[in-house]
Parts: C-alpha cells; sequence; structure tokens
C-alpha cells in the first residue's frame, strides 16, 4: 500500500499560491520568486526536495530532488555543469536560499566541469546579480586574512556547504566560516559602517568593463569583505576600512543575512534583506557628465573654495571627454612653469589635486576647462591635450595626478576624416577626444575671466 506524505502534498499546494508573487525570468522562462522573510515561503521549501532533503521531518534523502514546476536552474533546483547557466534578469531574494530557518539544500553537480557552456554574452552585472546562482552564499574563513575574502558556495543534500570552483580547493567550508547571502548595493540600501563584499578584480563590473562575462567564471570570482569606510557617489567607488585601495559600487554587494555553525540563520542588524529593484541597481560605467567650468567661481568672481574627502580612484577606467575624463567638478589646471598641474582651491591656496597635503607656491594662472568638440579645434587655439595617443587617463587618479601626461598646446591642423589634430612643433596625432578648453582663467588678486 502506497502511503502518502501529505505534508509534500501541502508544501505543493503552497508552492501554487505563489503565482501572485511578480515574476522573475531566468533563461527566459518566468519565476515567481518567493516573499522576503527569516522563513522562506513553502514554494521555496518544496523546490528544495519537498522537505526531504532539509530534514524537514520526513525520512532520510534518498539523494532525488524535486522542485515542484520551478524552472530549471532557478530556486536552488539542481544545477549540473551541463545545464544551461541559470542566469537571472533581476537579484535574487536573499531569503531564497532560507528554508525552514536553515540554508537551502539543492544536488550539485555530478557530471564533468569540461561540459560548462562558454556564454561570452552573459550580461554580469548588478541588474543580473552578478551571474550568481539564485542560492549562492559567499563564504569567508576568519582563519584566512581575518575573514576578508569570500569564495561562492552552495549547499549539498546533506546540508553541506561545498565549493564546487574547480582550480580551487573545492570541498567542504573550513570550520569555523561566515557565509553572506547578499544583494547589489543601491543608493538607498548602503551606507558607511555596513558590512559589504566586493569584486576583488577591481575592472570586472565596473566602468572599464563591458560587463560581458560568462556567468560561470564570474561565479567563482572572489570578493573583498570589508566595513564601508567612505563612499564616492559620483565617481562611482566605495573604500572598505583597512584597505587602501576603492571598489566600483558596480561590482559591490551589501550582506544582509548571516549564517554560521554556531549561530545559524540570522538578518544582519541595521539593513534591510530584500532584493533591489533593477531601476536601484547601479550599472557599471560613468553617467555621461560635464561639468560647468564657471560653476566654480563665485560670485565675487573668485574661485569657489572647496572640500573634498575623498581619495582619488586608481581603478582602471575609460576617462573619456564624455566623462569630464573622469575629472573632479572642482579641478583647476595650475601653470606652473608651463606644466598644467590639477588643483583645488582651499580658500587660501591651490593643492594638488590628488595630493591635497602638498600645496602648490608660485602658482601662475589657473584654467577651468571643458572637454573640446572638434568643431572648436582651430588653428592657433590653445588648449590642454592629454599625451597619450592611445586613450585619455587610464584612471581618476592618473586624470589628476601633478605628474600626468596633460600638457599646454596650440592646435596646429585638423584631420576630420579620423578626428584627430596635431599641435604646433609635433607631428603626432592626438584624438580629438583628448583636448579640453581652456574656458576661464584666474589669477591671484585679480578676477576670472572668460579665455577669448
Amino acid at each position: 500500500m502506497q502511503v502518502i506524505d501529505w505534508s509534500s502534498v501541502a508544501r505543493v499546494i503552497a508552492l501554487i499560491s505563489t503565482a501572485a508573487v511578480p515574476a522573475c525570468t531566468v533563461n527566459g522562462k518566468p519565476l515567481a520568486l518567493p516573499g522576503s522573510g527569516p522563513s522562506a515561503s513553502p514554494g521555496a521549501e518544496a523546490a528544495n526536495g519537498a522537505g526531504a532533503a532539509n530534514g524537514a521531518g520526513s525520512a532520510p534523502s534518498t539523494g532525488a530532488m524535486v522542485y515542484a514546476g520551478a524552472a530549471p536552474g532557478s530556486r536552488c533546483a539542481p544545477q549540473a555543469w551541463a545545464d544551461p547557466w541559470p542566469y537571472l534578469d533581476r537579484p535574487a531574494d536573499p531569503w531564497l536560499a532560507v528554508v525552514d530557518g536553515k540554508p537551502a539544500r539543492t544536488r550539485l553537480p555530478e557530471d564533468s566541469y569540461g561540459l560548462l557552456k562558454e556564454n561570452s554574452t552573459a550580461v554580469c552585472d548588478a541588474a543580473h546579480d552578478h551571474c550568481l546562482r539564485d542560492c549562492s552564499w559567499l563564504v569567508a574563513d576568519p582563519a584566512d586574512n581575518g575573514g576578508r575574502l569570500a569564495v561562492t558556495y552552495h549547499v549539498d543534500v546533506n546540508g553541506t556547504f561545498m565549493d564546487e570552483a574547480p582550480g580551487r580547493n573545492s570541498g567542504p567550508a573550513p570550520a569555523g566560516f561566515i557565509a553572506y547571502r547578499t544583494v547589489p548595493v543601491t543608493r538607498t540600501n548602503l551606507r558607511v559602517g555596513a558590512l559589504a563584499l566586493a569584486n576583488a578584480d577591481g575592472v570586472w563590473g565596473g566602468q572599464d568593463s563591458s560587463a560581458h562575462q560568462s556567468g560561470y567564471v564570474r561565479n567563482f570570482y572572489d570578493w573583498r569583505v570589508g566595513t564601508v569606510a567612505s563612499i564616492d557617489w559620483d565617481s562611482g567607488v566605495v573604500w572598505f576600512q583597512g584597505h587602501g585601495d576603492p571598489y566600483f559600487l558596480s561590482a559591490t554587494r551589501l550582506a544582509v543575512i548571516r549564517y554560521t555553525e554556531a549561530g545559524g540563520v540570522e538578518a544582519i542588524a541595521g539593513v534591510e534583506a530584500r532584493a533591489p529593484a533593477v531601476a536601484e541597481t547601479i550599472a557599471p560605467g560613468r553617467v555621461a557628465a560635464v561639468s560647468d567650468p564657471w560653476a566654480q567661481v563665485g560670485k565675487d568672481h573668485q574661485p569657489r573654495a572647496v572640500s573634498d574627502p575623498h581619495a582619488m580612484s586608481n581603478l582602471p577606467e575609460r576617462c573619456t571627454g564624455t566623462v569630464d575624463h573622469c575629472l573632479r567638478p572642482w579641478v583647476w589646471f595650475v601653470d606652473l612653469g608651463g606644466e598644467p598641474v590639477p588643483a583645488r582651491w582651499t580658500g587660501k591656496s591651490f593643492v594638488r589635486a590628488a595630493d591635497p597635503d602638498f600645496a602648490i607656491e608660485q602658482a601662475g594662472l589657473a584654467y577651468r576647462t571643458r572637454p573640446a568638440r572638434e568643431s572648436e579645434l582651430k588653428p592657433g587655439r590653445r588648449l590642454l591635450v592629454y599625451r597619450d595617443v592611445r586613450r585619455g587617463p587610464p584612471s581618476q587618479r592618473d586624470a589628476h595626478h601633478w605628474s600626468s601626461e596633460w600638457m599646454f598646446a596650440e592646435v596646429d591642423v585638423v584631420d576630420p576624416n579620423f578626428h584627430t589634430f596635431t599641435v604646433k612643433g609635433s607631428s603626432t596625432s592626438y584624438p580629438v577626444d583628448n583636448g579640453r578648453l581652456l574656458v576661464l582663467y584666474w589669477l591671484a588678486g585679480e578676477d576670472a575671466a572668460a579665455v577669448e
């Protein structure tokens, strides 16, 4: 006589009731994400073997997994290496990986890693949850560098956190590990003092990345764990306490749920454990914007005093004219012996833009500039030029450094076919995008005036 597991039936019925939840798409198939809360929805439980694999009062697991109608690769469903990568079209609910107050279990790949399929067009930005699986945990080992490095783990049918990454010491999590469920950072959920995880490869997901990367590759990348010390929203970077270098906000995630073997699953205090909407996520790349040169001149025709607590980012970026060559909106270029030095006016003196502890002595004319347009480049016109003919500044710090590649020059010949120009005294062709017009000037003791 066949015995009916009525608790499993009830959970499957509960799964059907979640149909009213807004749908998420996984590989083009609809997925209804469960509601947020410390205990995942019955639907999520059904997706993990109807309780069998999670020890929900039923017989020990036989290894067979049931995901009760969920799309393959979704809702913590079994994932084989040969399966299409389960890309999401929005950040996943962090509570999806929690069932009955415990980490959700799923069957891990048993086939060959060589069966992985390359997907060079996958978009791995924050809007697509950085191509993490919907039930991924980021696990840190406190014994290793103080728990400042986390990697991706999933929980197998026996409840063991497993590192699946090929080429790494794959296996169960080390003793004393801390596992985090995370969501992409946004302007509303990130604050100084919060616990966050940033992709350890500073380029990926950031301003210098196309964000088109193979999901399964990015799923195995390292993440730096740290307490947020400073946020520069305009530059799109964040600093962690004890870390000298910044990280791109577009490749940073907020820790919202913590799991330890001793303490179990707990929501992290001070943050909301919910998935942000796609519109809230931070996209790779700077917002196209150019500062107004006259905005740094007051009604008294004198430079405005500016304080700026943020250090310059040295992360690789595409510092083109479209994004104002990554210059801070307060930058002046001070003529120091014929060389332009990026500077900031403090109200008393100019200081080096990237090294504010150094005041600029015997400053000459100071200029405010903006990116040049090709139609404005006329023979004899004086302008600022970035010397590297291959590109603009490679980072924000390079754009502001006192010994940067900026130079004063005069336009000689413009080539409209190749959108380049030469300067007097040189045959080198520079991209139009490397030029900045001198808009206004100021000399101590005088009023700011337009460059004629």
